[in-house]
């Protein structure tokens, strides 16, 4: 029996969508969405999950090349923008733990920023660069750590993991009284989303266990003893229709990749809750 880890109710008679493997070509998975608003991944063999970690996560060159060549103006501008959204709450000096640090190219921008930076990181190949290239330290597994931070950022980790119940009480513990806590996930009530349904593109399953909406990731957070202060959706522009309009196709691809790299666009911010990605501040209740 599938149950919603938000609300609670059976999810066997809930609305599904089967949804194909991005990872594996002959692979579909059904999607149970509560009416709650949280979808589910229904993983029958949990051991596939690691396949599909490994599979996409274990090419560090992969992420070196993103970061550094083709989407690194990219990055930069986003990450520069999610530090200013956290700094109308915790100035810098304070203490952040970022969990699934990747190479340490957020905390590396948070560290010049004036913010006294630790990682959290399973793969064993990105702490050593980010220690390499950086300094910053990064511990391996957040449930075995004991310091207290006044800031943890989560992008784009939440909707992985296989409980997010006992993560976000395991990061309530850590947090110091007050302290922030920033998530970053898709966004399953996007415009994008009710208008693709199962091909839309952010599914990415059996890798993204859970499928939050901005109403069931608070629920969650209220669960678990967060308030939340902020919450908004932001927009990838390359999904702005004005870029169907530039064909070839060639050029269109040149264009976006000046501009990933040279310009540093980020987020395309538009009023309401209908963008691709959800970004939501919490305090440590």
């Amino acid at each position: 029996m599938l149950n919603c880890i938000v609300c609670g109710r059976e999810l066997d008679n809930a609305k599904s969508l089967l949804v194909q493997s991005d990872i594996f070509a002959d692979k579909k998975y059904p999607v149970r969405i509560c009416e709650c608003g949280l979808a589910t991944t229904e993983i029958m063999d949990d051991s596939i999950t690691k396949v599909a970690n490994d599979t996409i996560y274990n090419d560090v060159s992969l992420r070196i090349d993103i970061y550094f060549h083709n989407l690194r103006g990219h990055f930069e501008a986003r990450y520069q923008d999610t530090l200013k959204l956290i700094e109308k709450f915790m100035p810098p000096g304070k203490k952040i733990l970022e969990i699934g640090s990747n190479i340490g190219f957020t905390l590396n921008i948070a560290k010049n920023n004036g913010y006294n930076v630790t990682g959290c990181e399973l793969n064993d190949k990105c702490r050593e660069i980010s220690k390499l290239l950086w300094d910053i330290p990064v511990e391996k597994d957040f449930f075995e750590i004991k310091e207290k931070y006044d800031v943890i950022i989560m992008c784009d980790v939440l909707e992985h993991l296989p409980d997010p119940s006992a993560a976000l009480k395991k990061i309530h513990s850590l947090l110091n009284d007050k302290g922030l806590l920033f998530i970053q996930l898709p966004n399953r009530q996007s415009e994008f989303c009710l208008k693709l349904k199962e091909k839309w593109p952010f599914w990415c399953v059996p890798d993204h266990r859970f499928h939050f909406t901005v109403k069931s990731l608070s629920a969650l957070c209220a669960k678990n003893g967060f308030v939340e202060k902020s919450t908004r959706t932001v927009g990838l522009y390359t999904k702005h229709f004005i870029w169907k309009l530039i064909y070839p196709r060639r050029l269109r691809k040149v264009l976006l990749r000046i501009m990933d790299s040279i310009l540093k666009i980020g987020f395309r911010k538009i009023n309401g809750l209908g963008e691709e990605i959800i970004q939501m501040v919490a305090i440590r209740g």
